[in-house]
């Protein structure tokens, strides 16, 4: 289990795993990356929770998303209240910067519109469509 902050997050599943436990933060995300992409590929599974949010998202694990993504390991989220945070979480993408850009229009012409603005944009742009 890799937790951004060992001292508060605590839970009874965890309790029964706490030999596994390895803290993960900012600090020594770039250390840790290798030893938790080796465990994955010899077949463990690994949680990664942090404080508050959704881990790579302002928090660390986008760099270990982004590893295994290439290294075809699956990432699954557990999705909170907006379903494109949890997509982007595990997508491997950068999530430093993005910009929810909200729902396509209905009408073409309007569609249009977006495409132009979001072609400027050099961060990722999330779109929604509702049928």
């Amino acid at each position: 289990m890799d937790k951004e902050n060992t001292h508060r997050q605590s839970s009874e599943l965890e309790e029964k795993n706490e030999e596994r436990e390895l803290s993960y933060h900012k600090f020594n995300e770039s250390q840790r990356e290798q030893a938790v992409l080796k465990r994955l590929q010899q077949g463990e599974i690994v949680a990664q929770i942090c404080d508050a949010g959704t881990p790579g998202i302002s928090d660390p694990g986008m760099e270990l998303v982004k590893l295994c993504v290439d290294e075809n390991i699956p990432v699954i989220p557990i999705p909170g209240p907006s379903a494109f945070v949890a997509a982007l979480s595990a997508s491997g993408l950068a999530t430093d910067e993005f910009t929810f850009v909200g729902f396509l229009p209905k009408h073409a012409g309007s569609r249009k519109e977006v495409d132009c603005i979001c072609k400027g944009s050099s961060n990722i742009d999330i779109l929604c469509s509702s049928s």
